[in-house]
């Protein structure tokens, strides 16, 4: 079994940077992506040291998530917070493969986790999970699976029932069904 490709999103390149060199560890299953080569002496370095001057913050992402392909992208909510989604909503029309898992932290409300989760991500996991749920939750997510607690799955049918109640009742369908 090839490891599965793996990138990651996060505005602050410091906790990127770490949570690449952390994911590492599992070279069986994951095959990090990262802007780091080597250069002439075998020293790593960036390969683009800051962002295009003529592109959002968006794009700029964009554009990087489609040099490394991943096929799976770890994205830190700040960045799905601070651009209302739009980014999670851009990767769904340029990135196909792609597939999302968000890193939320112990401030994260979970309307925001379930708002990112409408908006194509497929999973969560805290920043402070160990390798192996960081490893479960990759090879999940790469089969076409969710990766959310049990105990969410209840808000989440609830979520699509009620939508699904009142898209019934616009389209003047009986709602009992």
């Amino acid at each position: 079994m090839l490891p599965i490709k793996v990138a990651v999103a996060d505005a602050n390149r410091e906790k990127r940077n770490e949570l690449e060199q952390f994911l590492q560890h599992d070279k069986q299953k994951i095959h990090v992506l990262s802007d780091k080569i080597s250069n002439k002496n075998g020293r790593l370095c960036d390969r683009r040291l800051k962002s295009r001057k003529n592109m959002t913050f968006i794009e700029d992402n964009i554009a990087r998530i489609n040099r490394l392909k991943p096929r799976v992208l770890l994205v830190s909510t700040h960045i799905l917070l601070d651009s209302d989604y739009d980014f999670l909503i851009a990767l769904h029309d340029d990135c196909h493969d792609t597939l999302v898992v968000m890193l939320i932290d112990n401030f994260t409300e979970e309307n925001k986790i379930l708002e990112g989760l409408a908006c194509g991500a497929r999973g969560f996991l805290n920043y402070d999970a160990d390798l192996i749920s960081f490893s479960k939750a990759i090879c999940a997510v790469e089969r076409g699976e969710a990766w959310v607690p049990r105990k969410m799955l209840g808000r989440i049918m609830d979520t699509i029932l009620h939508v699904n109640h009142d898209c019934t009742i616009e389209a003047g369908l009986d709602p009992s069904c």
